[in-house]
């Protein structure tokens, strides 16, 4: 066989088709000359489809040396697979020269793939050839003899975004570096967070033990456990977590879900009563029916409404069932459900069947039908709870089926939402009995109808025999279907009998056109139709003579439940109907499964039949991936397109959608393309899209029309697009391509530094500096900043960056703020900062502005405290805007990690009060938020103490970051000192009212019992602000309501004024059960 037979036989296979035959050739050219040439000849192919072929070839072969050519082919898809090929079959020799041919784009590829496959000595020599501003995104796929020559170096210059990564590749060295992290005081908490969230949950799968270790380290550091991501820890030792959470009593991100219940009771009782649980009716049920009663006990009441009412169902059907029934049974004597029926019935239903029955008979025999219905429907659901009454409850409604549809609607709905398991096979007759009164009634309604099909649904999950005939005797009756699916899906035998019970029915559904019926009951056998040829059949049948809508549903089912038979119905779809191409669901599976199929399509055509496309050519909307196509598919539609792009009368928004998908045909020259991207082209709009394409054409065909571009008006879009071609290229071939642009375009020339720059060599860095030497447009000065940026560990770059501070463009000189010291060791960040602190008394007010804000962002790095004068001149410089910065920027850099830097300028500048008020007030927000702002918070009211004008500022800050007995004592010291005149106390009370204290949100009992037995006035004031707070958090309690009596009576105005106008809510009557 020569090659265009080969080829010729390909036209007809499809995409996989093609890849076997090729790894079977690949597998005879070792003792077969002639399969050896053929592939040979493919190789040395101009068409990226043939040489992709011989590329599979090797999967057969383990051809070493042909994998490794491809290594530098001009086709980017081929380098890919060529990379994945050498990792698994290439030689030592060969891989160590491919790694040298690759563009920088493909190391991490490689790199990746050979770490799996263990080659790591390849790894190793690689990376000792890479420069160091190249190394990073690397190191982690070196050995483990590398890394620990390295460790301190990749530690510090890894990415956040790469802590996953790591941690699933070397997780004990991964879990090593988060402990070394998390313990280096020099670094900040938000770093430290993005690390931990990164790596934990892959490390928890590799050591569950060691990543609770590192939490533990976290919380060390005070950082709170809101911020951290716990779930996968939780998962895992969900007892662990709830311990820490209550010994921190802080709340976590976990969707706790069935872990509660491997936690102890203790636990979850603690975790109640701490607050650290969301709304129980989203855990109760999740949580040991043995425990809900002592959770219960302690805190029901917290969970009443207004009305004190349990209005969460979910909390209801949870309860177990002495609680339920006490619940029930105060709520029907509390005196708004005594005045209002609908609430008497609907609680009834949480009663003893004896007990509702009694209480209902006012509403069952009432004459308005709603709320017989209700009632009925009331005495229905106490069958989920007790359900010796499931036959007493079926009697009931044989019993009233001469009732109005209204009624049998509410009646229906109660027992199909019952639990299928309530029902036994001795229930089955009154069942059927029910099914039939009601089918019988004359006003039986659609409605009625769909609701004993829903419970037919529930039901055969427990008894599939019997609901199976019943669903079939409705379906002969009603000619219509509306079953549901409910739990788990039918099985074989399930579908099968279903099918055989309503075929004939369907038979003549399908006669009668009722398309939608007949689906909705394959829908609701899932995938069980696989097993039902005759389903299978009708479903093909009805894509073939039903209109399009339901023809198109038949195939979807057929898609999703029958996936083999839907690969063979297609073809035979397709041949009784083309039009079927215009459906999404189809012409995808023609273009990635059946390529085979494809080709009659590709033409713009019109298409006749279900899916008629009337008189326009329709060409299939295929946008990418047209690599499964043989040249000559992609040359037909490529005809096709540009026979579009040639219509200018056609709305823009679709030219430039023909224009796109020509630059993702590799088989096909861009010359349209090309045409399209110049300078006189008519439609400008197109034409910037068109030179946008170029530069995805995966053979770098288009860079010879981009560079041209450079030199006339598209220059703009030319210089963008290039830098996509440009950045896949080897280093050295981007580099003389980039020294060969034009510069005279301002546009051009930032762009082609920002591109030097991204380069990251030795020579590319000589570039910048040979740039350096020029006369530059101001934005082209701003652009070689940032590329400089890359190159910090070079002496140079320092120097450049100390000359243009003295620039004369103001804009250059704001453009040193923007440098980033990412993945640079602390030694770097003293030279940012000396330079940080000449921007910040620069002349310019933009400049110290921006150089004062951009000081916020380095985190407690600071250590020779460089930027502490500069800041504080700023801070008292007068200038409102500067002060807020310079704030925002003290705080974030020393109140933490040196907090004596804030005490010393509280103390210097106390007398300065727009300094002090803006200090204290941006600092709240912290110590508000963050544990860890604590110990600035107490040593700052510690130094405000000494000026009584600042006490409201005290009391703020106190409010925050002092736990209930130093509030008490700090309020107690103030009133003694005679320092709480009225705006002071109305401070305090702000404070308690609006509480925002973590430690006083999980302990709501403890601030008030601290304050309410003081002999003053004033504070037995604050104590009742203290108890409202309380009993908004906790509720009310039989001992509150005699500790408001107190309040009440209190001797004092101050306090029982205020106390009167409280109003708990009714007092309960009934003793809670034991």
């Amino acid at each position: 066989m020569n090659r265009d037979q080969l080829l010729a036989e390909f036209e007809q296979l499809s995409y996989s088709q093609r890849i076997k035959r090729m790894v079977g050739l690949g597998q005879q050219a070792a003792n077969d000359p002639q399969s050896a040439q053929l592939i040979e000849q493919l190789a040395q192919s101009s068409s990226i489809y043939q040489r992709r072929l011989a590329l599979w070839s090797c999967y057969g072969s383990h051809d070493s040396s042909l994998i490794r050519r491809f290594i530098s082919d001009p086709a980017q898809s081929l380098i890919r697979l060529a990379l994945a090929l050498i990792a698994v079959y290439g030689n030592d020799p060969d891989v160590a020269a491919s790694l040298g041919q690759l563009a920088a784009p493909f190391w991490r590829k490689a790199l990746k793939l050979l770490a799996k496959q263990g080659r790591f000595n390849l790894i190793d020599d690689f990376l000792a050839t890479l420069e160091p501003q190249q190394l990073q995104p690397y190191q982690l796929f070196g050995s483990e003899q590398y890394y620990n020559q390295h460790q301190q170096s990749i530690i510090h210059q890894l990415a956040p975004a790469d802590w996953s990564h790591f941690a699933r590749f070397k997780p004990r060295e991964c879990a090593e570096a988060v402990q070394q992290i998390l313990q280096n005081e020099a670094l900040n908490i938000t770093h430290k967070l993005s690390i931990f969230n990164r790596a934990i949950p892959d490390l928890v799968t590799y050591d569950p033990d060691r990543a609770l270790a590192l939490l533990q380290t976290a919380l060390e550091q005070k950082i709170a456990l809101q911020w951290l991501e716990l779930q996968a820890i939780a998962n895992q030792r969900p007892k662990a977590i709830a311990n820490l959470m209550i010994q921190q009593q802080q709340a976590a991100s976990i969707n706790w879900g069935n872990l509660l219940s491997k936690l102890d009771l203790a636990q979850v009782l603690q975790l109640a009563e701490l607050n650290l649980l969301p709304r129980p009716s989203l855990w109760l049920q999740k949580i040991p029916s043995a425990y809900r009663s002592a959770v219960y006990a302690a805190h029901h009441r917290e969970w009443y409404n207004e009305q004190l009412m349990l209005a969460d169902d979910a909390i209801w059907q949870a309860l177990p069932s002495n609680e339920r029934q006490y619940e029930a049974r105060r709520i029907q004597q509390l005196p708004n459900t005594a005045a209002n029926l609908q609430l008497k019935i609907r609680y009834a239903a949480y009663l003893p069947w004896d007990e509702a029955w009694a209480a209902l008979q006012p509403a069952l025999k009432h004459n308005e039908a709603e709320l017989r219905g209700e009632a009925l429907a009331s005495l229905i659901k106490i069958v989920r709870y007790q359900p010796e009454y499931a036959q007493t409850s079926l009697d009931l409604v044989h019993d009233r089926r001469n009732e109005q549809d209204p009624v049998r609607v509410k009646l229906l709905s109660a027992l199909s939402e019952l639990p299928a398991r309530r029902w036994q096979a001795e229930h089955l007759a009154s069942i059927e009995q029910v099914i039939r009164s009601s089918l019988n009634a004359r006003d039986c309604s659609d409605t009625s109808i769909r609701l004993l099909q829903r419970w037919l649904s529930k039901l055969l999950e427990v008894h599939p025999q019997a609901s199976i005939e019943l669903i079939s005797q409705i379906s002969r009756e009603r000619g219509q279907l509306f079953v549901q699916r409910h739990g788990r899906e039918l099985n074989a035998s399930e579908a099968q009998a279903l099918a055989a019970a309503l075929l004939p029915i369907m038979q003549s559904w399908q006669r009668r056109q009722q398309a939608e019926d007949i689906l909705s009951i394959i829908n609701f056998v899932g995938h069980a139709i696989k097993d039902v040829p005759e389903l299978l059949a009708m479903l093909e049948q009805i894509a073939n003579d039903t209109i399009d809508w339901a023809a198109m549903r038949a195939v979807y089912v057929l898609h999703r439940y029958a996936r083999s038979t839907f690969n063979q119905v297609v073809p035979r779809i397709l041949a009784n109907d083309r039009s079927w191409i215009t459906q999404p669901l189809i012409v995808n599976f023609v273009h990635t499964k059946r390529q085979d199929l494809l080709t009659p399509f590709l033409p713009a055509q019109r298409y006749k039949g279900k899916f008629s496309t009337g008189d326009a050519g329709y060409i299939l909307p295929i946008q990418r991936g047209f690599e499964r196509w043989t040249t000559s598919q992609q040359q037909i539609f490529a005809e096709a397109v540009i026979t579009q792009t040639e219509q200018e009368d056609l709305q823009h928004q679709y030219l430039i959608e023909y224009a796109q998908r020509l630059a993702y045909l590799s088989e096909v020259a861009p010359t349209r393309l090309i045409e399209l991207a110049q300078l006189n082209a008519p439609i400008e709009v197109l034409r910037d899209k068109a030179l946008e394409a170029l530069s995805r054409r995966e053979t770098g065909d288009g860079v010879p029309t981009l560079l041209e571009a450079l030199d006339d008006g598209r220059a703009r879009v030319a210089i963008y697009a290039l830098r996509r071609v440009l950045l896949r290229m080897p280093t050295s071939q981007a580099l003389a391509i980039l020294r060969s642009v034009p510069s005279n375009k301002i546009t051009v020339a930032k762009e082609t530094i920002r591109l030097i720059g991204d380069l990251k060599n030795r020579d590319a860095y000589q570039e910048l500096l040979r740039w350096n030497e020029r006369e530059l447009h101001r934005d082209v000065r701003i652009a070689l900043v940032h590329a400089l940026n890359n190159y910090l560990d070079q002496p140079e770059t320092w120097q450049i960056f100390e000359r243009l501070l003295s620039h004369e463009e103001t804009t250059v000189v704001k453009s040193l703020t923007t440098l980033s010291l990412a993945g640079q060791p602390l030694s770097m960040h003293e030279r940012l900062f000396r330079l940080l602190a000449a921007l910040i008394e620069h002349p310019q007010l933009e400049v110290r502005e921006e150089a004062v804000g951009r000081c916020f962002f380095f985190y407690g790095t600071d250590r020779q405290r460089i930027l502490v004068e500069p800041l504080t001149k700023a801070l008292t410089s007068g200038i409102a805007q500067l002060r807020h910065s310079a704030i925002k920027s003290l705080i974030n850099m020393y109140a933490i990690k040196d907090s004596a830097v804030i005490v010393g300028i509280v103390r210097e500048h106390l007398a300065n009060r727009a300094v002090i008020y803006e200090l204290i007030s941006t600092l709240d927000r912290q110590v508000s938020s963050f544990e860890e702002y604590h110990p600035v918070g107490h040593a700052i009211i510690k130094e405000l103490a000494r000026d009584r004008f600042t006490t409201h500022l005290q009391i703020r800050l106190a409010g925050h970051c002092y736990t209930e007995q130093a509030w008490f004592d700090f309020v107690q010291q103030l009133q003694h000192q005679g320092l709480l005149n009225i705006n002071n106390f109305r401070a305090v009370l702000e404070v308690v009212e609006s509480v925002a204290n973590r430690r006083w949100l999980a302990q709501p009992a403890q601030l008030e019992s601290l304050f309410y037995q003081s002999n003053a006035a004033y504070l037995r004031r604050i104590g009742l602000a203290a108890f409202g707070f309380k009993t908004k958090r906790l509720g009310w309690h039989p001992a509150d309501y005699q500790r408001l009596a107190e309040y009440q009576a209190d001797p004092d105005e101050l306090v029982a004024v205020p106390a009167q106008f409280i109003f708990p809510p009714h007092v309960e009557t009934i003793d809670i059960p034991q």
